[in-house]
């Protein structure tokens, strides 16, 4: 038997699930973890180590022991762009574009075992290979620290190779390992390499799938400057003028939806539902739809990337800087997608939620919310609480707010809402005919208590 040991140092996960960049991967694909060992061995350039690789990379796929995840985090960061040429490589004139990190929180002691059940390599190649995994500091993310040894004893794992498998891992090959450094001679990234399925063996319940609505992902902004809760809209409709006024000709219909299809919204993001919570409007954020083109995503980096300030209605110019997603000493949860998109099974509404039609005998307020969660792709709530006071302390009441962007708009009931689900929720949650200029966002709550106590 051959097995290594991987122990996460700090509990967490950082690693970019390759079919999915808001999702963390897990577990970790045996393919990550031997071109760690590839990077690990030539970095330290340790002795025979190309013989001790290729020997590992014709072996069968390993068994991996993992624990369960407790739970996901996704935070955006502006990175310089690296395809650039010219004067552009300099750090002065790269242009930036967002990024998600995603990451997980690895419940018991953070170890994940891989192991070659029927694998006997000579003493040289065991004793190289431990060698070189010694040398490895982080699997994923240079975030994601880890230790690595090689054991005689493995616990009992929990994936397996399997042809009718429902998990689908990338695995070293044999070649890989030239194929690794062809590509890096060339200066190319590597490519995924073969993928199999793998079964899961162990009893654990797998926990509930997490619904998602149809908006993503959640680029926040800083505003220099305070701003009313109450009047989010006016802070909102200025923030699509403005993006839309840098957009490319013509401008995109991601941004303005004026083509019927899901398109960006528009956010508040208030400082609410804490201790000493006012109320107070922090920044913005722009929300991009699932499922968007990468040329549509560039239309909107290109925009967002110009944005500096807003020029509001009587003259008030606030300045707007991109939230840097590591800076967390310096940037309050507020400003970070962690608030208002983690995972939940209650969310209570920070804007009230407009809402599609009145609820009235034949239809009620929890069938029409019923309705306007399918019509965003989440499930209907199991548990709907409609109230005209604020259920998160800081947000004013709801008729307090200003929701018609025209006088001449017709009046719409509008109320707060808390949600209760069957199963956790991803966010951003924004539901109702104002959903697309930040009214109807929620925020997640840890139970319904929680949520009209705050």
């Amino acid at each position: 038997m051959l097995a290594f040991r991987v122990r996460y140092l700090t509990g967490r996960v950082y690693a970019t699930d390759a079919t999915d960049r808001n999702r963390v991967e897990w577990p970790p694909h045996p393919e990550r973890f031997f071109s760690a060992l590839v990077a690990a061995a030539f970095r330290a350039d340790i002795p025979r180590a190309r013989e001790a690789l290729e020997w590992l990379e014709a072996q069968e796929p390993p068994h991996i022991a993992a624990p369960p995840l407790a739970g996901e985090r996704r935070v955006h960061a502006y990175v310089p762009v690296n395809d650039v040429d010219g004067m552009d490589v300099l750090p002065l004139h790269r242009p930036k574009q967002p990024r998600p990190f995603p990451s997980g929180t690895i419940t018991g002691d953070a170890t994940v075992h891989f192991v070659w059940p029927a694998a006997h390599p000579p003493a040289s190649v065991r004793e190289c290979l431990a060698e070189i995994a010694a040398q490895v500091t982080y699997l994923g993310s240079s975030m994601s620290l880890v230790a690595v040894d090689m054991v005689e004893d493995a616990p009992p794992p929990n994936y397996v190779p399997h042809p009718q498998g429902d998990v689908v891992l990338r695995v070293p090959f044999r070649g890989r390992l030239a194929e690794l450094d062809h590509r890096f001679r060339l200066g190319e990234r590597p490519v995924p390499g073969r993928r199999i399925r793998y079964r899961r063996l162990d009893d654990n319940p797998r926990l509930p799938e997490t619904a998602r609505s149809v908006f993503g992902e959640f680029f926040p902004f800083r505003i220099r400057g305070r701003w009313p809760l109450a009047a989010a809209l006016t802070l909102t409709a200025t923030v699509r003028a403005a993006v839309l006024s840098l957009a490319d000709e013509p401008v995109p219909s991601i941004l303005h939806g004026h083509d019927d299809r899901v398109h960006c919204a528009y956010v508040p993001l208030p400082f609410v539902g804490a201790d000493h919570a006012d109320g107070s409007v922090l920044g913005f954020a722009v929300v991009l739809p699932r499922g968007v083109s990468w040329p549509e995503r560039q239309a909107v980096f290109r925009a967002l990337g110009k944005l500096r300030c807003l020029e509001l209605p009587g003259g008030r110019v606030l300045e707007a800087k991109p939230v840097n997603a590591f800076a967390t000493a310096r940037t309050p949860s507020t400003l970070t997608p962690w608030r208002w998109c983690r995972p939940a099974r209650v969310w209570a509404s920070v804007t009230p939620v407009v809402f599609d039609r009145f609820p009235r005998r034949r239809h009620r307020a929890a069938e029409v919310l019923a309705d306007s969660c399918r019509f965003v792709g989440l499930p209907a709530p199991r548990q709907v609480t409609v109230s005209q006071a604020s259920p998160l302390r800081g947000v004013p009441r709801s008729r307090d707010f200003r929701v018609r962007r025209q006088p001449d708009e017709p009046l719409r009931y509008v109320a707060h809402v808390i949600l209760e689900f069957d199963q956790p929720v991803d966010g951003p949650v924004l539901l109702g005919s104002g959903r697309y200029f930040g009214l109807g966002f929620f925020a997640p709550v840890v139970t319904a208590e929680e949520a009209t106590q705050a």
